[in-house]
């Protein structure tokens, strides 16, 4: 953030504080005239600023200190050494956000902001910016995809459910929310097919969806809710990469809600089978036992 500041000499005192209400700058009258520069804080007056400042300038020329207090050099990133615990790959897995936050990719059967709890096989709670990483059952090219998920969500958009793209193809499957609607979105090479429930899901009430992808046909099925829609082009295999997100992708945002249960190509996945995690929770609830949407698995 650039900030540029014109002030009177004979203010008496003059504050800038950021959106969040933590004071960046203090100018402070010296005996006859507003003399000092202090930035990050001052002796007299208290605030929580944490953060970095670069290229200071006073009157066009670069601002010399006379005092530092408290004060060591900024990490331009958000990760420090040991940011996060039980990572994949150690310190690589640690994201910055900026010089002040930071989020971690955990390592197998590990939760938190920092992946310093283990799972206690609960239902998994997302967040907006979470994941689960799973290794695809079948990661080699295969006509077929069909998939179950049982889920609830109070936001009103993000990814559901994410193929990983392949090295070589551009094909994909992506199952996400959008105004609060379901929608499947997939391409097999020849151009992208698209279908939406028109149902809202968003109501934080547990939902099913099925979804069969064959060829190019493929049908999905909302609650009791079902439509189909097929691909364009002659292409009718899906090649993907081995790895599948739930909840979110490391670089799109996720759904805020839970997810009960999960399977693919009728294989049940469970909290054992993921690879990584980032930013999960435990969900508050799970499908009650009465349900028509309990199956007999949980993703836990």
């Amino acid at each position: 953030m650039d900030l540029i500041l014109t002030f009177d000499t004979s203010d008496d005192a003059v504050f800038v504080e950021l959106g969040t209400g933590e004071e960046m700058m203090t100018l402070f009258k010296g005996s006859k005239k507003l003399s000092k520069l202090y930035l990050g804080g001052s002796p007299t007056f208290s605030n929580n600023f944490r953060g970095c400042f670069t290229e200071v300038k006073t009157n066009g020329r670069e601002a010399a200190y006379d005092e530092l207090v408290n004060v060591v050099e900024c990490a331009m990133e958000g990760c420090y050494e040991n940011a996060c615990q039980n990572t994949v790959n150690d310190y690589n897995d640690c994201v910055s956000n900026g010089p002040r936050y930071f989020s971690c990719k955990c390592g197998h059967n590990y939760v938190g902001s920092k992946c310093d709890v283990q799972w206690k096989r609960e239902t998994p709670r997302f967040n907006g910016n979470s994941f689960l990483t799973f290794l695809n059952p079948d990661n080699t090219t295969n006509e077929d995809l069909i998939m179950s998920i049982v889920f609830k969500v109070t936001g009103k958009s993000g990814i559901l459910f994410s193929t990983e793209p392949s090295d070589l193809h551009a094909d994909y499957v992506n199952i996400g929310i959008s105004r609060g609607r379901l929608y499947l979105s997939y391409e097999l090479g020849a151009g992208s097919a698209f279908l939406k429930c028109p149902r809202r899901v968003d109501d934080g009430k547990w939902h099913f969806l099925h979804m069969t992808l064959r060829g190019r046909h493929a049908v999905l099925m909302v609650d009791r809710w079902t439509s189909e829609v097929m691909s364009p082009g002659q292409r009718n295999v899906l090649n993907v990469g081995p790895y599948l997100y739930l909840g979110g992708t490391p670089t799109e945002p996720g759904i805020t809600g839970c997810v009960e249960s999960l399977s693919v190509r009728d294989e049940p996945m469970t909290m054992s089978d993921t690879v990584a995690s980032s930013n999960i929770d435990y969900c508050e609830d799970n499908v009650p036992e009465s349900s028509i949407y309990k199956l007999k698995y949980r993703l836990k």
